[in-house]
């Protein structure tokens, strides 16, 4: 049977799972990857080794475990499970990874794929359309332009952003970061948020460090509400 979930839906279900597995093995990273039949994949990858441990999220094909043909899983069969820890743990297992206990804490790069997976989970039935588009492999770097994030002009920190890049594009702590420097929040393709992997924010309002925020109330709920309460319906 094929797929017949919404877009909406299987984008917001792929960004709570990858975040999930990244929260929990944080030394993993997210990317958004692109292809010429399949279209772009969320990506959940280690640096280290990516050819051996990569996990592919994707609208048309599922999820899928690079390297393994015997790992699949069809959006029919995320959304019919009785929980999606379940499918956590089963991409985990897949991966062969085994999640540090207790759960390491929440890092300036896992806050921002939380708070992503939030916004898309609070956003998922507004009438207007909500999506997150990432930095892709085949996209300039973030040091030479960020035009196809659209027109991001009224986020004035943006300036700072790009300034910071240039000051650390050869330093440990911009390729620890991984593929994807830059994650752009668009309603109706507008953007209106971009979120950087030193985990701030950036809207009309001006950057903001999620973690601070975060470690205030120790919720991601709370956390999205602050940071974007004059974006969101």
């Amino acid at each position: 049977m094929p797929d017949e979930q919404a877009d909406r839906y299987i984008e917001t279900q792929a960004w709570w799972i990858a975040s999930e597995i990244a929260r929990r093995n944080p030394a993993l990273r997210i990317a958004e990857t692109d292809h010429d039949v399949v279209g772009s994949s969320l990506c959940v990858y280690a640096p280290q080794a990516p050819a051996e441990q990569q996990v592919l999220f994707n609208r048309i094909s599922g999820i899928n475990i690079v390297g393994d043909p015997f790992f699949h899983r069809s959006w029919n069969d995320v959304f019919a499970a009785a929980s999606p820890h379940e499918i956590v743990k089963r991409v985990e297992a897949g991966l062969m990874l085994t999640p540090p206990s207790p759960a390491p804490p929440t890092t300036s790069i896992t806050i921002v794929h939380r708070v992503i997976a939030q916004v898309l989970a609070t956003v998922v039935n507004e009438r207007r359309s909500w999506t997150i588009r990432g930095q892709r492999p085949t996209d300039p770097s973030v040091t030479d332009n960020i035009n196809w994030a659209g027109d991001t002009g009224g986020l004035r920190s943006l300036e700072d952003l790009v300034e910071r890049w240039f000051r650390d594009e050869q330093n440990e702590v911009f390729q620890d970061q991984g593929l994807t420097h830059l994650w752009v929040l668009l309603r109706d393709l507008e953007p209106i948020a971009v979120f950087d992997m030193y985990g701030d924010i950036h809207t009309t309002q001006g950057g903001q460090a999620l973690l601070p925020i975060y470690h205030r109330s120790r919720s991601i709920t709370e956390t999205v509400q602050v940071v974007l309460r004059h974006q969101l319906p």
